[in-house]
């Protein structure tokens, strides 16, 4: 009996072992997700092209060029740039109708 029960000492000590082991295992695990979360507040994937989208400002959303666009764009996503040159920022639109791009400035 004395046998047994050293046995189950044993047993029930190495399950604390194990069980301080996944506690620590949990805390990492929960503080990467936090982390992770923290990431996606700021960041969503396009879906499109594997871009993340900053929701704070629109990099990533669209291309920021520094010339005129003049190619045909193939997606949506192509279809609005930004502009900027020195102090001169503006916002192109492709017009798939008129077949042109269109600007607004911007201040």
């Amino acid at each position: 009996m004395l046998e047994e029960k050293k046995k189950y000492e044993i047993d029930i000590e190495e399950l604390q072992v194990e069980n301080s082991n996944f506690k620590r295992e949990i805390a990492d695990l929960k503080e990467l997700v936090n982390k992770n979360k923290d990431i996606l507040s700021y960041h969503k994937h396009t879906g499109d092209t594997g871009m993340r989208v900053n929701k704070i400002d629109i990099s990533g959303f669209m291309d920021t060029v520094s010339s005129v666009p003049t190619y045909t764009p193939k997606n949506i996503l192509k279809q609005f740039v930004f502009y900027k040159l020195d102090t001169t920022k503006r916002l192109y639109v492709y017009d798939k109708v008129a077949k042109a791009w269109s600007y607004v400035a911007l201040t």
